[in-house]
């Protein structure tokens, strides 16, 4: 690195024509306001910061426009709506607002006779690597000038002088002033003309600062970093067609906005009150954290009770537009699917455990538990002879002679298995024909996908592979609440989530497989079934049943059961032999299939009369791997 860099070093010497440069090592160290002068974190201070913005507030604020007392504040955006927790009271301004102009005109001046004569400077420290040799000298400038010119050039009607020629004798740390005017636009470089911010709102530019280096006695260009203040004083426009849809204890918002489709990072902020109100009351009212959709939902509020609102537009420069035009909402009551589970008659309590009413209906559940741990203390003692016994003669009939087929390279001991498919949990069965069930009322009846995986464990292998398996997975319904009063579809999406959790054993016959690498394996599995569930609200919070007596009762709990599948696998190594036995080496996968299920979820406690009835019959689809 240090050879380099002394090479490259001796290149910017000798060789003119390589022209502008950027000083090796610029940084800046730090900004400071002097004076009476106070900077935002827009502006970039710390050394960290590459960015030095100003937008329309900002200009007020450091031109002398207004004083930071009168409204506008610094500091980044941040809604502070969760701060706020009851309307009306008196603690509802924004915590850190500083996008919003909240000066009335009387409050700002206009005249730029009456603006004062100094506001502050800004202080730059800035630093460099030390250059190479001796008699350096250096100079700032400001404005529009030629960077790539002697430092000693005269001042001209766009470029000024900031510091005039210089000996740099501390590169690591270099001081100059700038009056703040001079930065923000409001002070011309040619005439120091003061203006104000007014005079320049719908605009957008910059001012660039120009530190330049030049060793006395070569004629190459001097070297020259910058540092960019940019300033954007042309606010987005107002959001339109706000809309309000009612939900419980709270309001859906939507909103369009072409006018400013063509600004990047436009983000929105929703103001709200139980009374109605203007832009120049957006510090009384309460205040959303800010969103880059063009919709919200404003939570936490009391139903049967009126609120207006409005919506704001913020560029990335923090410059906030007018509030949009004003809408009204009333949150009403919404029965998510657990309230009108629960209010038609359904008799699912919650929790993670269920006593069958019908033990007829848990005896095969019983049973492959208890072959399951069979199986389970078996496999850890492999030389038990009863074990053995038991294998000889379940596959008695089923020996075949020593394979002359494909054999994979690395040994195979487990399965992987990815799966989903369409599924309808049963819950209407527990209510009478003649009326629509929760789940149609509220799902329409309609299927959602299931996302499994699988892992299995190889226990033997005689003429098929039996597996002991694992499955966990995800799925959910999605819906609308009812009205609870009206008894109309609600803008409250309410979801029932599921996680099925199995234990089992598979069986696949693929003895033709491994002998003649026929590519079709009829496969069997079942076992134990366990899945998790539970509802949300409106507001995405797990579901709570108030009844008129007894203990509120909360919308998530578990379903027990079995499950038994058949299917069909498709080996795909025949299709691409070279890329299976790649496949093989590289990553350790010997087979890797396609597949078609046909399975049976028997999910309802084992017959208990007051849990979810989750069964069905779907078709599932996937991919698996042996490893």
């Amino acid at each position: 690195m240090r050879r380099g860099f002394w090479l490259w070093a001796l290149l910017a010497l000798f060789v003119p024509t390589m022209g502008h440069a950027a000083i090796n090592g610029f940084m800046v160290n730090s900004i400071t306001a002097l004076d009476d002068l106070t900077l935002n974190d827009r502006f970039g201070t710390a050394a960290s910061d590459y960015e030095h913005k100003v937008n329309f507030a900002d200009c007020q604020s450091y031109n002398g426009e207004v004083s930071s007392d009168l409204g506008i504040t610094t500091g980044a955006l941040e809604g502070s709506g969760e701060a706020q927790d009851a309307a009306g009271s008196d603690d509802t301004s924004a915590s850190d607002t500083s996008v919003s102009d909240t000066t009335t005109a009387e409050d700002v001046v206009t005249n730029p006779s009456d603006l004062p004569e100094d506001v502050g400077k800004v202080r730059f420290d800035v630093g460099m690597m030390a250059p190479v040799g001796a008699n350096w000298y250096y100079a700032v400038k400001m404005g529009s000038c030629d960077s790539g010119s002697s430092i000693s050039g005269e001042e001209t009607s766009t470029c000024k002088t900031i510091i005039e020629k210089a000996y740099l004798d501390t590169p690591s740390s270099i001081l100059f002033d700038i009056d703040i005017r001079y930065l923000i636009g409001t002070k011309s470089i040619d005439a120091d003309i003061i203006s104000t911010c007014g005079e320049h709102e719908g605009t957008t530019s910059e001012t660039r600062i120009y530190v330049m280096m030049e060793q006395e006695g070569f004629s190459f260009s001097p070297t020259t970093s910058e540092i960019l203040i940019e300033y954007d004083y042309d606010p987005p426009a107002a959001p339109e067609e706000l809309e309000a849809n009612p939900g419980e204890t709270n309001i859906s918002l939507s909103w369009t906005d072409d006018d400013n489709s063509s600004e990047s990072d436009i983000r929105y902020q929703v103001y709200y009150s139980t009374e109605t109100f203007e832009d120049e009351d957006k510090e009384q009212v309460f205040i959303q954290d800010t969103v880059a959709t063009t919709s919200d939902q404003v939570k936490g509020l009391e139903n049967d009770l009126l609120y207006f609102f409005r919506v704001s537009a913020i560029d990335s420069f923090d410059n906030e537009s007018p509030l949009s035009e004003e809408v009204e909402g009333i949150p009403v009551p919404v029965n998510d699917f657990f309230d009108q589970y629960k209010t038609l008659g359904g008799q699912e309590e919650g929790g993670y455990c269920a006593a069958s009413t019908q033990t007829r209906s848990a005896s095969g559940f019983f049973w492959l538990v208890g072959l399951l741990a069979a199986l389970l203390f078996f496999r850890q003692r492999r030389t038990n002879t009863g074990l053995w016994a038991l294998i000889f003669v379940a596959s008695a009939g089923f020996i075949a002679l020593p394979s002359d087929g494909y054999a994979a390279d690395s040994p195979q001991h487990w399965n992987m298995t990815w799966r989903f498919g369409s599924y309808i949990p049963d819950i209407d069965k527990e209510f009478v024909a003649e009326q629509d069930g929760p789940y149609e009322q509220i799902f329409s009846g309609s299927s959602f996908n299931v996302y499994r995986i699988e892992i299995g464990y190889k226990v033997f292998d005689l003429f098929g592979k039996l597996y002991i398996s694992g499955e966990f997975g995800y799925g959910r319904a999605v819906g609308k609440g009812i009205e609870v009063a009206s008894e109309e579809e609600s803008s409250d999406t309410t979801k029932l989530h599921f996680i099925p959790l199995n234990l089992g054993l598979s069986y696949q016959l693929d003895y033709l497989t491994e002998r003649y690498r026929f590519p079709l394996i009829p496969y069997v599995r079942g076992g134990f079934a366990y899945t998790v569930w539970w509802a949300t609200d409106g507001v995405g919070d797990i579901s709570q049943f108030e009844p008129e007596e007894g203990t509120d009762i909360t919308a998530e709990g578990a379903t027990m059961g079995y499950h038994i599948s058949v299917g069909m696998r498709l080996l795909l190594d025949g299709f691409d032999r070279t890329t299976a036995d790649s496949f093989d080496e590289d990553m350790g996968f010997n087979n890797s299939y396609l597949f078609i299920e046909w399975s049976k979820l028997n999910l309802d406690d084992f017959g208990s009369d007051t849990s979810f009835i989750l069964s069905d019959e779907l078709i599932s689809f996937g991919l698996a791997f042996d490893f």
